[in-house]
């Protein structure tokens, strides 16, 4: 079965769900496009306890995928939020994602 193609109609209504998962990331490791979506691999930093003293690792937490017309619009928000300052954002990244 084909997707849905876009339309120009409105989108319905957004129902809260005080379930989703909130997910912290430390790092964007990478990401790029494929069938028309933005895919993107998110990590955090964590400590193993095996070892002595404890060892920082970096452990893949998030992948996320979405639209490729929702991806620009997220750029396009960030961008704004960034500019604005607002949500006490930093103005630079710590570090610079790998794009493929």
């Amino acid at each position: 079965m084909p997707p849905p193609s876009p339309t120009n109609e409105p989108l319905p209504p957004v129902v809260d769900n005080a379930d989703a998962p909130v997910v912290f990331a430390d790092v964007m490791e990478g990401g790029g496009p494929f069938n028309g979506n933005l895919n993107l691999t998110f990590s955090v930093l964590q400590l193993d306890h095996t070892q002595n003293p404890p060892k920082l690792y970096r452990r893949v937490c998030l992948r996320l995928v979405m639209p490729a017309s929702t991806a620009e619009a997220t750029a396009h928000f960030i961008d704004h939020l960034l500019k604005q300052g607002q949500g006490g954002l930093p103005t630079t990244a710590p570090s610079k994602p790998t794009l493929n």
